[in-house]
């Protein structure tokens, strides 16, 4: 599973680049050092809640933004694409360790032979809401 530390640490360098601000601007404003900063958004060092609050603020985020897992909220969506959810299952299974990938294996092929048996669409991109 990817370490949380590297997680957020990605999220903070994507806000930073979306508003075009370097690391030596972060840091500044936030009265640390660029390497510090650097080491954060590597997931090579944590930091504490107050920090985190502290750039949520500059980028005008919510905490929740740098710690959820918004590829979990896009599977729960129904009026994305068929491609949008493949996209978002893919990243959610390269979280996964290989017991895990096995489980998820299994659940497939058990849902694959129902919809088989039940006589169901072959079609996946033009398959109603079989299972909501």
């Amino acid at each position: 599973m990817k370490d949380m530390k590297k997680i957020i640490g990605e999220r903070i360098r994507n806000e930073r680049l979306k508003r075009n601000m370097s690391s030596e601007e972060l840091a500044s404003i936030l009265n640390v050092s660029q390497s510090f900063i650097g080491l954060i958004e590597r997931g090579q060092r944590g930091t504490n809640i107050k920090l985190l609050s502290d750039i949520c603020d500059i980028f005008q985020i919510t905490l929740d933004d740098i710690i959820s897992d918004k590829k979990l909220k896009m599977c729960e969506r129904k009026n994305d694409t068929y491609n949008d959810k493949i996209s978002a299952i893919n990243s959610l299974l390269r979280t996964l360790n290989v017991y895990e990938l096995d489980f998820v294996i299994s659940t497939i092929k058990n849902l694959y032979n129902m919809k088989v048996k039940s006589g169901g669409e072959k079609n996946p991109q033009t398959q109603k809401e079989y299972f909501y």
